[in-house]
């Protein structure tokens, strides 16, 4: 064009196939023009024409450029780009008490004291971990199947079926009252719409659905929310939430919100805040930024959330010039309250959970649950006003007007993100000396875990009242002492979690007015009871788990005099044949005045067959499986019969007869070596007495 020739500036969002005039009779020498974007264009085809106004001839045509505000999007198959859209993108179940996400219907499924666990094929050990499953309930919330699945078979079982320890009270630390799946419902959420098909091939039996908002929560959708729901309490979430998000000001939120919408696939992120003094958390999802046209300072955050479902409009505003430039956060549809100057942040990408719903099963992990040595981690039960201090007088907890205290430097509190208040479920803190104070009890039980390197420690007591005090003390172990003048019944247990797993129960321990106990390693294999005080009884039971033997023991009456300690030195793997040396330190001057041989009154040594004899016939899923060329079957019988087991082809043609004879009662195992097979399903048929069972094989080479 030639200097001061009148033209007008066009713009295309569909590849040039029309334009709109966004500027007309400009002089062709102007040489810049700025533009406002109206907010409601998206595009991956917009074009810039300057063309003469009276001619219509293209002057100066731009480059193809993507038109797109700060809102959630993906490219779909034709290259356009797909927003989320909160009218039919948000799922039609929502995060209310019970009556979506854990319907007493749903639960009442489970059965942990006379139940099949899923992954066994077994009922439930009633004995396992100190009796975690006889006194579990069906309502409790996580599940253990959910918790398996979050975590991964192979760091909650070993190799051989049986259950680890210091998975098992894991679960015992996190579960309780459901109150919430927040957590769970925004990150499925997010997949819905960024990994519809990854998900749904992650999850093939969650029901299919083409727009979320039509699905509504059934038998098929609990499952796979609150598997999502446990991940919250995994290490990887753990140690983001700890070491990145939490200490995120609002602020810089925003900026990692903005950073997050820029993208045109968004790797779609939850946000996450807490109630700043409350105890409260909860997860929702975003879906669009805008900013203040008149005041800049002021950002609003578009927000789809499960506890609000219906409120299309719900949006959090963020003044990223409060207090500095720190920001401050208020949620402008509800959570009065909640709103501060921090705990506002997103979580780490929704798809790293396709990725970690069940971490690789090539073989059992004890080291997944096992803390970092500098690290300390407190679970308590919430019932109970929670006071924790360090040396120098510092204080976390939840006190007892119910609000979080957070002095201790570098603790976290762990907050529940279930949309509801209440007290941290446990505490981050470095590994130092601390006093724990709990009292004013609303139930019964006062319970405290104590996670640390590879070691696990448990208080719990089911007798306390609200005008009670217990007094815990961390330092190379736990020790708890009684101010009150009732007498107190109390258990402890302790676990170390090495290649193998080694759990010391301590129980139906008397605690007088003035009595303490402290429990601690002075190595991994053995556990020191030191008591001052009166003269006190305790059962014990002993178990261990590795991948070639499991063993129990169990004795109902061991006596420890006043002011005595017992060193328990047991013999690992094989009680059943040396049981248990107590080694007796009276007046604890660390002098050794005596040796007491506790024998085992329960028999419980497993390997390779078991000497416990079962109570049921029983025919064990084979091990490996699938497997190439050889597997192990398990199989039990309660009383002598004849015992026949078949492998049978998928056509029902027997190719193999492993056992045809009499056999005494007893748990016994047979190989089955398929090197003339070809690959693909066989059945192992069992029939002894009564009894008829049949498991599937699967043949690879």
């Amino acid at each position: 064009g030639s200097s001061g020739q009148l033209v007008k500036l066009e713009y295309s969002t569909d590849a040039g196939q029309s334009y709109q005039t966004l500027k007309d009779s400009l002089q062709y020498d102007k040489g810049m023009y700025v533009w406002d974007v109206p907010k409601d264009i998206l595009t991956r085809k917009a074009k810039i024409i300057l063309s003469d106004q009276s001619t219509d001839e293209v002057l100066v045509e731009g480059e193809y450029f993507i038109i797109k505000p700060y809102i959630i999007t993906k490219v779909g198959y034709n290259g356009d780009l797909i927003a989320y859209d909160v009218n039919k993108d948000h799922w039609g179940f929502e995060n209310i008490p019970e009556d979506d996400l854990w319907p007493q219907a749903y639960y009442n499924q489970i059965d942990y004291q006379t139940g099949e666990d899923p992954f066994t094929g077994n009922i439930y050990d009633q004995a396992v971990g100190g009796g975690v499953f006889a006194s579990a309930d069906s309502s409790d919330f996580p599940d253990w199947v959910s918790f398996v699945n979050a975590h991964g078979k192979n760091v909650c079982y070993n190799s051989d079926d049986k259950y680890i320890p210091r998975a098992l009270h894991q679960w015992v630390s996190k579960k309780g009252v459901w109150k919430g799946s927040c957590f769970g419902i925004a990150i499925s959420n997010a997949l819905a719409f960024e990994k519809p098909y990854p998900f749904i091939s992650q999850y093939p039996s969650f029901p299919p659905f083409a727009d979320p908002i039509t699905l509504m929560a059934n038998d098929e959708v609990i499952p796979v929310i609150t598997e999502l729901f446990t991940h919250q309490y995994g290490k990887y979430e753990q140690e983001y939430l700890n070491n990145i998000s939490i200490h995120k000001s609002p602020t810089e939120t925003v900026e990692d919100i903005k950073n997050m919408l820029e993208e045109e696939n968004v790797e779609i992120k939850t946000l996450s805040f807490y109630s700043n003094g409350l105890g409260g958390g909860h997860t929702i999802n975003i879906y669009k930024l805008e900013q203040d046209t008149t005041d800049t300072n002021l950002y609003y955050v578009y927000v789809w959330d499960n506890s609000y479902a219906d409120n299309l409009d719900a949006k959090i505003v963020v003044d990223v010039s409060h207090n500095g430039g720190i920001g401050f956060w208020d949620p402008l549809y509800g959570f009065n309250g909640w709103e501060g100057e921090k705990w506002f942040f997103i979580d780490d990408p929704a798809n790293n959970y396709l990725n970690r719903a069940v971490l690789p099963k090539m073989h059992y992990n004890y080291s997944h649950f096992n803390l970092d040595e500098n690290k300390l981690e407190i679970c308590i039960s919430p019932n109970a006003a929670t006071i924790i201090e360090d040396k120098l007088g510092n204080r976390t907890g939840f006190s007892d007007d119910g609000y979080v205290l957070n002095e201790i430097p570098n603790s976290v509190p762990l907050i529940m993100r279930n949309g509801s208040t209440g007290p941290p479920y446990g505490y981050l803190l470095d590994i130092e000396d601390y006093s724990i104070q709990l009292n004013n009890f609303s139930s019964s039980e006062s319970r405290s875990y104590f996670f640390t390197g590879n070691k696990t420690f448990l208080y719990q007591r089911n007798d306390a009242v609200d005008t009670q005090t217990d007094m815990l003390y961390f330092d190379d172990g736990i020790s708890v002492s009684n101010p009150d003048s009732d007498t107190k019944i109390v258990k402890l247990v302790n676990i170390v979690s090495e290649s193998d797993e080694k759990l010391f129960l301590i129980k139906s321990l008397s605690l007088a007015e003035n009595d303490s106990i402290k429990i601690f390693n002075p190595d991994d294999n053995t556990l020191e009871i030191k008591s001052f005080g009166s003269e006190k009884n305790y059962q014990i039971e002993l178990e261990f788990v590795s991948d070639v033997v499991s063993s129990r023991f169990s004795n109902d009456n061991v006596s420890i005099t006043e002011n005595t300690s017992h060193k328990l030195r047991p013999n690992w793997g094989d009680f059943a044949a040396l049981g248990l040396e107590i080694l007796v330190d009276e007046g604890n001057d660390g002098t050794i005045d005596d040796t007491l041989n506790i024998e085992n009154q329960v028999v419980g040594v497993e390997e390779h067959g078991s000497n416990i004899l079962p109570t049921e016939f029983n025919l064990e899923q084979n091990y490996p499986n699938p497997f190439n060329a050889s597997t192990v079957i398990k199989y039990s019988i309660p009383e002598a019969t004849l015992v026949n087991i078949k492998v049978f082809n998928i056509l029902g043609e027997e190719v193999a007869e492993l056992v045809n004879e009499a056999k005494q009662a007893g748990n016994y195992s047979v190989s089955f070596t398929a090197d003339n097979l070809p690959s693909g399903i066989y059945f192992c048929r069992m029939t002894a007495d009564q009894y008829k069972n049949v498991k599937k094989l699967v043949l690879i080479k």
